[in-house]
């Protein structure tokens, strides 16, 4: 009680201040938020800190290539037509580009203000900072820790806070434990994922807060990384008994075990504010129905209306043009997940008798384009379309056409670590055309995985790659660490069965 006392003694409420949507970007994020800009400011500011805080305490083998887009909001309302739960928030990092959809209130008290937005700087930080693959109850449990950090009235961090508004309710057993550690999926359902974070939270909280368990959490993720189950890489925790029981004293401890962490005096962050347009505003929710793949129909319903509202806006172009270029691949495998004929997938491409046209998708990347010559993801976006135009083309010689792809993509494939996309669909061309991927190629593929592990399809078509090259046993290894996946286990295996000899 008298630790509640203290920690509710620091809270003081800071009134909102919003002066309209505003972008502001750092260092390593982006932030689009209906703040006024000194309060944007302060919070792109704390998002840096924050960023050091995580680099102080979890080593990491690499760094994002890509930033952070954070789209805040006080209310889910609009977006709740895009994704059934979006609850606090949700944190994506697909090919296209990692964005985080985050519940921010400016006027709740310092020492919860951030913790949406704290889980979601974790969340990406590790799953962006190693080679290694995550389960769910890591890559939820460890964040969550994190999310419940504050600065104190000196300036330093504080970790390892009880989520005092969260609290795990039960006791936890061994049952518990393994129930936990052996959960391979991410459920949708709000009562079920409250009980996994819940107890993912406990469950990781000793492992990196007490010095008794130093250890146990590496061993087990490099036993999970080297193809054993949930189950099989449990052994590495020890006795699951005694550690449960170790697990339900820390958390009931009348004293919580804390971390008081001083930062480095540094200089403050550039951040760049600007004013953000009504288009971009209005696109946010479409921002995230195209990351989480929701129904296509439904996007391109949604966006005629908003074309109409805004016909000069490429932006606005270029959303209705991918959710015409995702009914098209709906219609190509039927609804079927692929990653996009990267890796072994190619050769194996169906199309349908009745594939939905990709005159609307062609139309409007170009229109897009025609706003903003320079626009990146349209001009990705564009590559992908005619690379899909020319596997179904009955020409016998269709070099200009691949030569063609890899032109529009040759800038931004420069960058991989920024435009990794733009590197992974120009080393496949080479593949679709049936012609030997050069050397330059490859070592791009390789630099976009690189600088974004998380993203499986990356992994997936660089270890591909990688067995083409003759380098067998560093592609087992990538291909080994996504056995644990549920969505890419199948894929997984097939590719392996093409490694052994």
């Amino acid at each position: 009680m008298r630790w509640l006392v203290f920690l509710f003694a620091l809270l003081f409420a800071i009134p909102a201040s919003s002066a309209g949507w505003h972008r502001a970007e750092s260092e390593n994020y982006v932030v689009h938020a209906d703040l006024g800009q000194e309060n944007l400011r302060k919070l792109a500011q704390s998002l840096e800190d924050f960023d050091r805080l995580l680099r102080s305490q979890l080593p990491t083998q690499t760094r994002p290539g890509r930033k952070l887009h954070f789209y805040l909001y006080e209310d889910a309302r609009n977006f709740r037509w895009t994704y059934d739960s979006i609850g606090a928030g949700r944190t994506l990092a697909p090919p296209e580009q990692p964005a985080s959809f985050t519940r921010y209130v400016a006027s709740e008290q310092p020492v919860f203000r951030y913790s949406s937005i704290y889980f979601a700087q974790a969340v990406y930080f590790i799953d962006h900072g190693y080679f290694r693959t995550l389960p769910p109850w890591v890559k939820t449990g460890v964040p969550a820790v994190f999310s419940t950090a504050y600065v104190n009235d000196e300036g330093d961090f504080i970790l390892g806070t009880p989520d005092v508004r969260r609290p795990l309710k039960g006791a936890f057993n061994a049952r518990v434990f393994f129930e936990v550690i052996t959960t391979d999926y991410y459920t949708r359902a709000e009562k079920e994922w409250a009980r996994f974070y819940n107890r993912s939270r406990e469950l990781v909280r000793p492992l990196i807060m007490d010095p008794r368990n130093s250890g146990l959490l590496e061993g087990y993720l490099s036993a999970y990384n080297a193809g054993l189950s949930g189950e099989q890489a449990a052994g590495e925790l020890g006795d699951l008994d005694q550690l449960a029981k170790r697990v339900d004293e820390f958390r009931k401890a009348r004293r919580p075990t804390l971390r008081r962490v001083s930062l480095s005096p540094a200089e403050p962050s550039t951040i760049s504010i600007r004013a953000m347009t009504p288009d971009e505003v209005e696109l946010a929710p479409f921002r995230l129905a195209r990351l989480v793949r929701a129904d296509p129909e439904e996007i391109v319903k949604r966006l005629q209306k908003v074309i109409k509202r805004h016909p000069q806006s490429a932006e606005v172009w270029y959303e209705f043009a991918d959710a015409e270029f995702a009914r098209v691949r709906k219609s190509q495998f039927g609804g079927e997940r692929v990653f996009r004929g990267f890796g072994f997938s190619n050769g194996r491409i169906v199309v349908t008798a009745q594939t939905y046209p990709d005159a609307q998708a062609w139309r409007a990347v170009n229109r897009a384009l025609e706003l903003a010559p320079g626009h990146a993801p349209a001009t990705v976006l564009k590559a992908e379309i005619l690379l899909s135009r020319l596997l179904q083309s009955n020409e016998e010689d269709e070099t200009q056409g691949f030569e063609e792809v890899r032109r529009l993509l040759a800038p931004y494939a420069a960058n991989p670590e920024a435009y990794p996309l733009a590197a992974a669909v120009s080393y496949q061309s080479y593949l679709e055309q049936g012609i030997e991927p050069t050397n330059a190629a490859l070592e791009a593929l390789g630099r976009a995985f690189a600088a974004n592990p998380a993203v499986e399809e990356f992994r997936y078509a660089y270890a591909s790659a990688l067995v083409r090259a003759g380098q067998r046993d560093v592609a087992a290894g990538l291909l080994t660490s996504m056995l644990n996946n549920p969505e890419y286990r199948d894929a997984a295996r097939l590719a392996l069965d093409q490694v052994s000899p």
